[in-house]
């Protein structure tokens, strides 16, 4: 699967969701560092890296992407991590965007202008195709 989103985050005060699926998905959020993660929601990490911190006020596209045993964040048009995870992925039963699935926790302070979920994963001349067209698209989105 290949997730993409263009926003902006006010503050970094606390833990902000992007997106997440059930507990049979996966679930994107920066914490109060900054910092993009990716995990299987309510099991396990997948990957996270500082080289994908994201700067209060100032706006972004991050993309995830999972494929072949293979995960990988990308921001602003650049792959900034890639990490192998054997974690399995079964249906879901519905995704939230700009909150944990619950609906209430851990809500984006900001603005989402675009998420871009696919059900297949995109090559890195697509990705960056989509990332520029949401860039774009969001108000004084990052130009790359």
């Amino acid at each position: 699967c290949t997730i993409v989103v263009a926003g902006r985050v006010n503050s970094l005060a606390t833990v902000q969701t992007l997106f997440a699926e059930d507990a049979n998905g996966v679930q994107i959020y920066i914490d109060t560092s900054g910092i993009v993660t990716l995990v299987k929601f309510g099991v396990s990490l997948i990957v996270n890296t500082a080289a994908a911190t994201i700067v209060a006020g100032v706006p972004f596209v991050v993309t995830v992407r999972l494929s072949g045993g293979t995960a990988v964040i990308r921001k602003n048009g650049v792959q900034v991590v890639t990490a192998a995870t054997a974690l399995a992925f079964s249906a879901t039963t519905g995704a939230r965007i700009g909150t944990n699935f619950d609906g209430t926790t851990q809500p984006v302070g900001g603005a989402i202008g675009w998420v871009v979920p696919l059900p297949t994963a995109l090559s890195d001349a697509d990705c960056l195709t989509v990332e520029r067209l949401v860039s774009s698209q969001f108000p004084n989105g990052p130009v790359f």
